[in-house]
């Protein structure tokens, strides 16, 4: 019983933070780095190429910088079904976000085997003004952060565990934050030398 209670509150916390992320969110423009995301969405979405006319980029040339391109991939679901707008382009750090939450639920209620702990862990991280902020902007934390938390969640279960599987997918999602974020070349291989030093 009480952990069908857990898990309706993080059913509801996670419908709460859904709406508030969504609410007006067209009510202010999209800002330079945004643009430059729903563009280059558009062109892959129509053409299958960048808008400097590389086909399939591996790194996205843009006006002023080469770009990480996962999440200018996973943008192009929201530009099909909404247009080249603001909730289109603002559609995947919003589901992003919500999948964070859940997955800092997951997290610390694996390690700590606490579902009030990990109810008020995922509280805290829905209402922190920086995880709120950048889930109603398209940048590339929120999508960072949950691949982040996927491969910190599988490599405790191969912990756990010692099944080969959530090995292969802590490093698919590790290997995926590259992709998305260039802090992710320096911070993953920290973490991932944290996480082995202080488990074997």
């Amino acid at each position: 019983m009480k952990i069908k209670k857990n898990k309706w509150a993080l059913a509801i916390l996670l419908i709460i933070s859904f709406f508030v992320r969504i609410y007006k969110i067209d009510n202010l423009s999209l800002f330079g780095d945004e643009i430059d995301v729903g563009y280059q969405a558009f062109s892959l979405l129509n053409s299958a190429r960048d808008y400097k006319g590389n086909l399939f980029p591996t790194y996205i040339q843009s006006l002023s910088e080469s770009r990480a391109p996962l999440l200018i991939y996973l943008t192009i679901p929201g530009i099909k079904i909404f247009g080249l707008n603001e909730l289109g382009v603002r559609i995947t750090p919003i589901v992003f976000g919500l999948l964070s939450i859940y997955l800092f639920y997951k997290l610390i209620f694996f390690l700590s085997r606490s579902n009030k702990l990990a109810l008020c862990g995922a509280i805290a991280l829905s209402v922190t003004p920086w995880h709120f902020h950048y889930s109603r902007s398209s940048f590339e934390v929120t999508l960072l952060i949950s691949l982040i938390l996927f491969g910190v969640y599988y490599s405790y279960k191969f912990i756990d565990n010692n099944k080969n599987k959530y090995l292969y997918l802590s490093i698919f999602f590790f290997c995926l934050s590259f992709y998305t974020y260039n802090t992710a070349n320096i911070f993953v291989p920290l973490l991932i030398i944290f996480i082995f030093l202080s488990n074997f």
